[in-house]
This record gives structure tokens, C-alpha cells and sequence, in this order.
């Protein structure tokens, strides 16, 4: 059996056809019905035309159909392409259009918003398929139900596939307009299942040489199946490659939330109801919520079983200390896997403990990875110098942009690296620290300042939720630091925060302008979006405040004295 998702995912149905697969609510999914499902969702996309090659999109929220598009779309060695359920017309246009589909399975809710841009698109889109998701919206006459389709069509046969089949997920949109990455199922399959990383992620060890097949069928046995949670969107890589992928391939279950919101109660509870052995989530964005949660259950006498949960999984955002500190305080017996890189291409992880995570240590790199100076020479490790990060990877490139694919895929010394704008320092060890992205730093009088460094400490400030730093225009400075703020105490001023930020930066790097919004902007995989950030600030700062971000009438915006005062000086 060669290293492809649908092949291993059939031989699972084949061996364990009764076992739970997937669960969502009261719903639970079984190996055969899975591959029933996929079988006949393929059988409907051939009828349409669908060939190799040819791009799917997956336009849903997490659920099993999720999943089965995902199988489904490859057991034809189509290309599944992954969307992001936030797009509204023009960007769900751009996607279709820059991946060429042929064929798109979306939720209900968007039945309105997808006949309306497909219609546009008659000419390349051969088949749409419609899964009912509760909104009440009925099914657009010119396209078929999900339903219609595992009632109507025969199972499509097996066949022989190749390795080199490929998945195409987007980007986020952190370096520019969202891009496909092209993967290769058999590169990809063999990095992910076949290093330690995933199986960390799943709290397990797997002999060498033993075939995944054999090796669920020995986790089954000893009733150590595995069972995790993607919270994360499985449109993010990292709940589809970390969370979904790998669980699916131990022969273990994938439990998905009820609902597209995410619900920091539903989630402590799913945990003990279903056993939930790993969860990936993304970074602060969904660890603050979820600990200030069991912060308030916990004041009202309610606790949670989380005895069974091995393995947090955390990426796309930085989980602060602040952050780490929380969670341990309420399942001190959890290791965090914190897994860094990008779509584009992995740098490593760190694996924390409730007995290391204060000592803050580096990212254990994957093999190859290098922090390189602008000659393409390597840092001197231990040194502090930064350079650019520079990270192996196994992808073609961005899909049909060979422009931006130049700029970022790269060979250096014969090897192919992708240097996404990433800044790092190396330590004596090997292991690497993240510093910031080159495109959020922010240039004050001459001064750089990374972004993610500031936001960090900001974070770690009592009462603060969310944080994004941003540059904005300044007559004298040419930018100036500004935060944008979301808080859960409302006596929170400016000052506090500046002052927070005093105590632990250099006065350069202290936020002059401060502005509290109700919800600080990012995407649904919880990556900052600071455009929208810049936008809120310069609207609040010009006065012009909108009825969506007066959250605090009074110190809306907040150019603080402390912030003044220590913006040229030096470290407090």
C-alpha cells in the first residue's frame, strides 16, 4: 500500500468497518459508513466530469462531510481544495477562479452567496452539492443535495492511485492575498505519518517498521484508541494535518464541535464526554477564552473532566506564557505540542510541560531548517543574530503564481527552502526563537519593532483579551505603535497597558496609541488580520469611531502619557 490518504483510509473501512470514526453531537460516523459516503460522493463527482487533477472545493464548516469530500475527492485522485467559510462573493470568486474548480460542496447557509458567484462560472463548475446544515435554507434548484447523492448513487469501485496526487490548501492570507499551496499526497502523507511529530501530537509512539493498519489494530485491541478534537478549522492545515489526518490513521475517532462558533463550554465538556485524548486549537485566540471559562465554572463550583486528554496541539498563533500558564493550572498533566511554520513549510515545535514551560525553550527543528543572514549564510548560533528563517519543505510552490513562487520557494545550496519573511535568532543547542514576521514590523524613527514581541506582553496583562500591534501614521516618526485592545475588565485604561509594556520592553517599543475595540480583528483560523486592524485604529483615532468598535465610550482611544514619555527613551 503506498503512502495515499484514501488508500490507508480504505484499508481502515476494511478492517474496523464497525468502529466510530467520526462523532459530531449525538451523531457518530463508523468506518464503513465513511467510506460508503466517500464512495458515492465519488461515484457523483465522475458522473459530473470530475477527473484527475481536477480541483474540489470544501466549502463547509468542521463536520464529517468535511472529511468525506476530502476522501471522496481523492479516491478519484481529484485535488480537494480547501475554503475558508468566511469568504463572502468576491473573495469566494477569486478563490474558485485562481484554483480552477470544477466542482464545489458547501454548507446550506451559503447556498445564496454560491448560486449567486457560480453563476458567473456555469462554463467550469460542472456539479454543486448542497449539505444541509440546519440554517433552513433550501436547496437551490440547479444544484443536488449531499443527500440526494448517498441515496441515489451507486458505490463508485476501487482504483489505483498515485503518490503524486496532490492536495491544494490556501494560505491565509498573512503574506498577501490568499495563495494555493500545492502538496503532494504521498510527500506529505510520508512527512506527517511517518516523523515523530504527528504521533506526538497524538500521544503515541509507533514502532518502527509497523504499518499503520497493524499498528490501529494493536491500539484497538489494548483500548487505547485514539481520539482527537481539531477545533481549530480543518480548513487550517493544522486541524486537518495534526488533528484529523493523523487520528484517521491510527484507525481513532475525530470529534467535531457542535456548532461553527467556537464555544470554550461546549469544549470542556466534549472532552469528558467523548474522551478526547488530543485537541488543536489556535494559540491564544482560543486558549484565553477557554481558560477564562474555567476561570468563571470554577467560581461557580462547576469543574470538568479532562483526565483523559493527553495532547493540546496549538499553531497559527502564538500561545503566550500567560496563556500556557492557564492551561496547566487546570490540566496540569497535558503536554502542549506548540508547532511552528506554515503552510508553505514546517520549522519544528515545542513540546511544554508544567515543568518546563517557564523556562520558555526554543523550537526543536525539523531536519534542515536554517536561520540565514541576507547572503544566505548562516547565523552564528548562540550569538543572538537574527536572520531569516529558512524552512525545508516538500511543497510545488503557490499555485499558478510563479511570481510570488519565486520569490519565497528558493534553492540554496542545492536544497529548496521557503523563507515566508520570518525573522529568528538561533541558540547554542539548535533550537530556534521565533522573533516576528517581516511584514509586521513596525519602523518608528528608525526604530524596529516586531509586532508579535509587544503583543505578546500585552497579553500577558490582567484583565487584557486579545491584542494585535500595528503600525500607524506619524508626522514625526513615520509610524507609530499603536494596540489594538480587547478587554474583559473595563477599568483597563491605556496607561495600565503602557505601563505593562514598560516594565518588560525598551520605551521604543511602549504603544503611544491605544485602541479598545470589542473584538480584536482575525481570520477564522484566529490569524491576525491587521489590515482591519489599521482600519479600526485609524478610525478611532481620527475620531470618526464606528458603532462596532465603541466598546468603551470613555478612552476608546488612549495616546498615553506613559506611552509618551518612554516612546524614545530606552528599556525601563
Amino acid at each position: 500500500m503506498n503512502l495515499h490518504f484514501a488508500n490507508i483510509f480504505e484499508a481502515m473501512s476494511d478492517a474496523i468497518p464497525e468502529s466510530s470514526c467520526m462523532v459530531q453531537g449525538t451523531r457518530s460516523v463508523s468506518w464503513r459508513e465513511f467510506d460508503d459516503a466517500a464512495s458515492r460522493l465519488a461515484a457523483a463527482l465522475f458522473a459530473a466530469g470530475v477527473r484527475p487533477n481536477d480541483k474540489v472545493g470544501v466549502y463547509l464548516y468542521n463536520c464529517p462531510e468535511w472529511m468525506v469530500t476530502f476522501y471522496a475527492t481523492l479516491k478519484i485522485r481529484a485535488v480537494p481544495v480547501t475554503i475558508n467559510y468566511r469568504y463572502i462573493d468576491q473573495e469566494l470568486g477569486y478563490l474558485l477562479d485562481d484554483c480552477e474548480a470544477s466542482a464545489v460542496v458547501y454548507h446550506s447557509g451559503f447556498a445564496e452567496r454560491m448560486e449567486k458567484v457560480a453563476s458567473t462560472r456555469r462554463d467550469r463548475l460542472r456539479l454543486l452539492i448542497q449539505v444541509d446544515d440546519g440554517s433552513g435554507y433550501s436547496a437551490v434548484e440547479s444544484h443536488i443535495t449531499y443527500d440526494s447523492i448517498l441515496r441515489d448513487f451507486p458505490r463508485r469501485e476501487r482504483e489505483q492511485r498515485d503518490p503524486t496526487d496532490s492536495v491544494l490548501i490556501y494560505t491565509g492570507g498573512t503574506t498577501g492575498l490568499p495563495k494555493g499551496v500545492a502538496l503532494q499526497v504521498g510527500m506529505t502523507a510520508g512527512g506527517m505519518l511517518m516523523g515523530p511529530l504527528a504521533e506526538r501530537a497524538l500521544g503515541l509512539d509507533r514502532p518502527p517498521g509497523l504499518q499503520f493498519i497493524d499498528f490501529a489494530l494493536e491500539l484497538h485491541r489494548r483500548g487505547e484508541k485514539r481520539v482527537a478534537c481539531p477545533v481549530a478549522p480543518l480548513m487550517h492545515a493544522a486541524g486537518l494535518t495534526l488533528g484529523a489526518i493523523p487520528a484517521l490513521c491510527t484507525g481513532g475517532t475525530i470529534v467535531f464541535l457542535p456548532r461553527p462558533s467556537f464555544e470554550p463550554a461546549t469544549l470542556a465538556t466534549s472532552i469528558g464526554t467523548h474522551g478526547i485524548t488530543t485537541m488543536v486549537i489556535v494559540g491564544d485566540a482560543m486558549a484565553r477564552p477557554l481558560i477564562h471559562h474555567l476561570e468563571e465554572a470554577r467560581a461557580q463550583g462547576i469543574h470538568y473532566d479532562f483526565s483523559s486528554l493527553r495532547v493540546i496541539v496549538t499553531s497559527g498563533v502564538a500561545l503566550t506564557t500567560d496563556a500556557q500558564r492557564g492551561l496547566f493550572e487546570f490540566m496540569p498533566d497535558v503536554t502542549i505540542l506548540d508547532q511552528a511554520g506554515s503552510t508553505e513549510g514546517g520549522l519544528g515545535h515545542r513540546r511544554l510541560t508544567k515543568s518546563n514551560y517557564l523556562l520558555n525553550p526554543g523550537f526543536t527543528t525539523f531536519p534542515g531548517v536554517r536561520v540565514l543572514r541576507p547572503d544566505d549564510t548562516d547565523v552564528e548560533p548562540g550569538t543572538g543574530e537574527r536572520g531569516l528563517l529558512a524552512c525545508p519543505t516538500v511543497a510545488a510552490g503557490y499555485y499558478r503564481d510563479a511570481k510570488k513562487t519565486a520569490e519565497v520557494f528558493r534553492e540554496i545550496d542545492g536544497k529548496k527552502y521557503v523563507l515566508a519573511g520570518d525573522w529568528a535568532t538561533m541558540e547554542h543547542d539548535g533550537t530556534v526563537v521565533l522573533i516576528g514576521r517581516g511584514s509586521s514590523v513596525i519602523n518608528t524613527g528608525g526604530e524596529k519593532v516586531f509586532a508579535e514581541e509587544v503583543e505578546g506582553i500585552v497579553c500577558t496583562i490582567p484583565g487584557v483579551v486579545d491584542c494585535l500591534v500595528v503600525g500607524t501614521p506619524d508626522e514625526r516618526f513615520g509610524q507609530t505603535v499603536t494596540a489594538v485592545v480587547s478587554v474583559r475588565d473595563k477599568g483597563l485604561t491605556g496607561e495600565d497597558i503602557a505601563a505593562g509594556v514598560r516594565q518588560q520592553l525598551a520605551g521604543y517599543k511602549i504603544p503611544r496609541r491605544i485602541v479598545f475595540v470589542p473584538e480584536v480583528p482575525r481570520s477564522p483560523t484566529g490569524k491576525p488580520d491587521r489590515a482591519q486592524a489599521v482600519r479600526l485604529a485609524k478610525e478611532q483615532l481620527s475620531g470618526n469611531q464606528s458603532a462596532s468598535s465603541q466598546s468603551r465610550p470613555q478612552d476608546l482611544q488612549s495616546e498615553t502619557r506613559a506611552g509618551i514619555r518612554g516612546a524614545r527613551g530606552s528599556a525601563a
